[in-house]
């Protein structure tokens, strides 16, 4: 009996100590999975907070972005990204960072304001991509109808009305009506939940908050971008085709990025929730993927478009500020000088003298047969 029990004590201590061996080694692989995750941020985020700053440099100092009636569009949604790789993705990333133990109060507060933190912004830059694709589509489709969006309070609205209707879904779960953010048992992150029996709330946001701004954007760019091909067999040797064909490019390059981000997370949430909740690695590979939209979108927005590739270009070697120097020592105009047979007026170095109401060389204006200058750039 004596022997038996010794052999039972025996028995029992391997095994607790091999349940404990494997609870050791399973904390120490969440840890250094959270480690290499936490280090993927922080390196693409960083590399995404400089390129949205280049990016936006380059579109106010680079001369065919900026004169662009949709430059304001483009600034705001590269503001966007910048905040939120700069400000969003790292807060909404501490709850995970902290562990589902521990730190309550915290991690429970950071989730409660997390659609204010993280969901608003992400929600706003759907919105403000979508209407910069309605933008851009009136551009090509109605081109004489556009000009009442390139005036100032047309801008103004299209830059407020995302922000109102990302504020209106994303302010819900902060009072618990329809949904809620909770602190997850498992990962510590933060999970949506219905904050009721029906889950109408639930899915009329995801369909308000990505289906519908997807769409619209996935149809504009695409007849956009058919259209201005078409235009420019037509046309090939128009500079503003080949420009308004490049941003539409871009654009729709950045489209396919933005649903390669965000579809993977909601497919899996939909058809796979369970295997979801019970993989840490899966939950941080596709939060990884959905967070890289904003740090990697002006990563794109370099790499197929030559005018922000030259606008980078002049930011990197300051070249608008010895332009701006040369512009100042400008005082001497020559007028009756003719360019392509068109009369303008010019600097003695040359350079077209610039309409003080157009802002636009006056050799590049195009008259209608009104006499009105057609100085759209679309």
């Amino acid at each position: 009996m004596a022997n038996n029990s010794t052999i039972n004590e025996f028995s029992l201590g391997i095994f607790f100590n091999a349940s404990s061996m494997a609870a050791h080694n399973a904390e120490l692989f969440r840890e250094r999975q959270l480690l290499i995750f936490f280090v993927a941020v922080i390196l693409t985020n960083g590399t995404g907070i400089l390129s949205n700053i280049l990016l936006l440099i380059a579109t106010a100092v680079h001369q065919p972005l900026r004169r662009s009636s949709s430059s304001p569009l483009i600034v705001h949604c590269l503001l966007i990204d910048l905040y939120t790789a700069a400000i969003s993705t790292p807060i909404g990333f501490i709850p995970i960072y902290l562990g589902p133990v521990g730190h309550d109060y915290l991690a429970q507060s950071i989730c409660k304001y997390n659609t204010l933190i993280l969901y608003l912004p992400i929600g706003c830059s759907m919105w403000a991509s979508s209407v910069l694709a309605v933008h851009r589509f009136i551009a090509a489709i109605f081109p004489h109808q556009f000009v009442c969006l390139t005036r100032k309070p047309a801008l103004f609205c299209l830059i407020v009305l995302p922000w109102t209707v990302a504020s209106i879904v994303n302010v819900l779960p902060v009072f618990q009506i329809g949904k809620m953010y909770v602190r997850s048992p498992a990962t510590g992150a933060c999970v949506l939940l219905s904050s009721a029996n029906d889950n109408t709330q639930l899915i009329l946001s995801t369909v308000s908050g990505y289906y519908f701004p997807t769409a619209v954007m996935g149809v504009c760019y695409t007849i956009v971008l058919v259209k201005t091909l078409i235009d420019a067999k037509r046309r090939a040797n128009s500079q503003a085709i080949k420009r308004r064909l490049e941003i539409s490019r871009t654009l729709f390059v950045s489209f396919t990025w933005h649903c390669l981000t965000t579809y993977p997370t909601l497919i899996v949430l939909t058809f796979y929730p369970r295997q979801y909740g019970g993989s840490l690695t899966l939950q941080l590979a596709l939060k990884y993927f959905g967070s890289s939209y904003s740090a990697g979108n002006p990563i794109f927005f370099l790499a197929s478009s030559k005018m922000f590739q030259a606008g980078a270009r002049e930011v990197l070697r300051c070249r608008w500020f010895r332009l701006s120097a040369v512009g100042d020592d400008v005082t001497t105009r020559e007028v009756g000088t003719k360019r392509n047979g068109k009369s303008f007026t010019a600097d003695r170095h040359g350079h077209p003298d610039i309409d003080p109401r157009r802002k636009r060389p006056m050799f590049l204006q195009d008259k209608r047969s009104s006499g009105k200058y057609l100085t759209t750039n679309y």
